[in-house]
């Protein structure tokens, strides 16, 4: 059972905080201008309008946030192929970005990110890489056995590949649970990042980060995102997406 979008929307409108800029982690799916490859991709234009939002508010958006007030954090999902297809505006934004990867995706399965893309944007000092398991399974459902393998052959893969220490996950669908973040944490995932809104400094539990989806807000739920909008929804979240 999902919030319709307008629902949502209103409830982030009134929901919205009149105090500080809390520093905060956003999601994204994908990026297009001609060509869309999902429903969850944001048009150039409203990327845009976004990152401009963000800098006229007073944020600044960095890599990995390191303060708990005015910086934000923007990640990508997926690795879809308009990250890379797009990837210029990203360049022309100066916008630090984090894509988390599906690692069996990587074998030229269309229409996401393949090894070779995948090394072409890591050499950009705009672009962290993290993991978003091997192939994608919903991770509180999974038994110790396969948990274990989705975890560690995507950061094996991706260290390999990259030369990089992987560090940060990506739960698939935003699923994760109590024994999910005890096996990623000992696997080496200092960082894992939730579909729970809220708050950078106001973590879940020590190792998970929250995240506020914005890939179709608009202009006016963006700024209300911005300032706390979402934070009402974290229950409901949480329900969705964890199980103790």
């Amino acid at each position: 059972m999902e919030i319709g979008a307008a629902i949502r929307r209103k409830i982030v409108y009134l929901a919205k905080q009149k105090t500080k800029k809390y520093s905060k982690v956003l999601v994204y799916h994908d990026i297009h201008d001609d060509i869309k490859y999902t429903s969850m991709s944001t048009s150039i234009n409203q990327f845009t309008r976004h990152i401009n939002i963000i800098r006229d508010m007073g944020f600044e958006i960095v890599k990995n946030i390191t303060e708990p007030e005015n910086q934000i954090q923007i990640t990508f999902d997926d690795a879809y192929l308009g990250t890379y297809n797009n990837f210029f505006i990203i360049e022309r934004l100066n916008v630090p970005i984090t894509i988390f990867v599906i690692t069996s995706y990587l074998n030229n399965v269309y229409p996401y990110i393949n090894h070779e893309q995948l090394n072409f944007l890591n050499k950009s000092s705009l672009v962290g890489i993290g993991s978003h398991t091997h192939s994608h399974r919903k991770l509180n459902i999974l038994s110790r056995k396969n948990l274990l393998f989705e975890l560690r052959k995507s950061k094996q893969t991706l260290e390999d590949l990259l030369s990089v220490k992987i560090t940060n996950l990506c739960y698939p669908e935003g699923k994760f649970s109590r024994k999910v973040i005890k096996i990623a944490t000992d696997l080496g995932y200092d960082k894992q990042f939730s579909l729970i809104p809220g708050r950078y400094d106001k973590k879940l539990f020590k190792n998970v980060q929250r995240r506020s989806l914005v890939q179709h807000a608009d202009d006016k739920e963006f700024e209300n995102i911005l300032m706390g909008g979402d934070n009402i929804l974290e229950k409901w979240y949480m329900f969705k997406h964890y199980s103790s």
